[in-house]
């Protein structure tokens, strides 16, 4: 459904829809095209008076788009277990929110990316068993239709140097249920230069762990991040894509995870260097706490 858009003469537009009564927005997402292509998502609010709207009222939202970036969704989404805190964003970070393409009510991941670096510092999802499958890995690797193709990197033919892999933080198995799923995995802000032993080995071991927790839970909580610097060294390292462009290299991998079973929740972490791992370690040799994982990396998880 589209919406009637009216442009006023100081930089600001009422977008209007006809909503029914009776009918359930909250938590819809919302995308909003520039004239450039450019696209942004936004996300309504969880409010309860949103479930069930009443005949004659008037729903207004106040949504701004700053130099390339929504600032209106964030402390919505902030409503999702899984998002880690935002606040004071810089002009080369974006908050993304994807929905599941075949029942778009329904959260698939999110990420907050930076166009500069062309990389994502994290990707937070729900990882839960009616959402797992098998056998529909895709490689439809590919733009992702959430930012501009000018703020991604071009990687259809991988990496450069050799030795690294186009890595996920949103493991392409976490979303193979059907195809229609697994090909939004392969959206290229969802990739990082990750070194291929690494990714191929431990890294995957860690991944099918997770997955074997879940199906041990009612839903696990997942934030895979990568981060470019360390406290220790701020020099930036590159990997290029296929249009010898630059492309920040994560120094080193996380996750932060947060098992439910029924009202409880158990929490632990994990911080990989993006090297090849030395040989018989195990993921186990990386594990930490979430509290230790929030002040190495200055993020905040499972906020709410």
């Amino acid at each position: 459904m589209q919406g009637k858009v009216s442009v006023n003469t100081n930089q600001t537009a009422i977008v209007e829809f006809i909503l029914l009564p009776g009918e359930d927005i909250a938590g819809k997402a919302i995308k909003f095209i520039a004239h450039n292509g450019d696209s942004y998502t936004w996300t309504t609010p969880q409010h309860q008076n949103l479930k069930n709207l009443i005949a004659g009222n008037r729903y207004s939202f106040d949504i701004k788009i700053d130099n390339g970036k929504l600032n209106g969704g964030i402390g919505d989404s902030q409503a999702y277990l899984e998002i880690p805190k935002m606040s004071n964003l810089n002009n080369d970070e974006v908050f993304i929110q994807h929905f599941l393409p075949d029942a778009n009510t329904q959260r698939n991941y999110a990420m907050l990316y930076d166009k500069k670096l062309k990389m994502a510092y994290w990707v937070a999802y729900p990882l839960y068993n009616s959402i797992l499958g098998s056998g529909n890995r895709t490689d439809a690797w590919g733009y992702d239709p959430s930012i501009s193709t000018a703020f991604q990197p071009n990687l259809f033919k991988g990496f450069q140097p050799t030795g690294y892999d186009r890595g996920h933080q949103l493991p392409s198995a976490d979303r193979n249920l059907n195809i229609t799923h697994n090909k939004t995995t392969f959206y290229f802000t969802n990739m990082t230069a990750q070194a291929s032993r690494l990714n191929q080995g431990l890294w995957a071991n860690l991944e099918t762990k997770v997955r074997t927790w879940t199906a041990q839970c009612d839903t696990m909580y997942v934030v895979t991040g990568a981060m470019p610097t360390t406290d220790s060294n701020n020099l930036l390292d590159f990997a290029q894509d296929n249009d010898r462009k630059d492309i920040a290299k994560p120094k080193y991998y996380f996750k932060a995870l947060a098992m439910k079973k029924g009202s409880e929740y158990y929490t632990i972490a994990y911080k990989i260097d993006n090297v090849t791992p030395p040989a018989k370690s195990t993921f186990d040799n990386y594990k930490l706490t979430v509290s230790e994982l929030e002040k190495v990396t200055g993020f905040t998880f499972f906020p709410i």
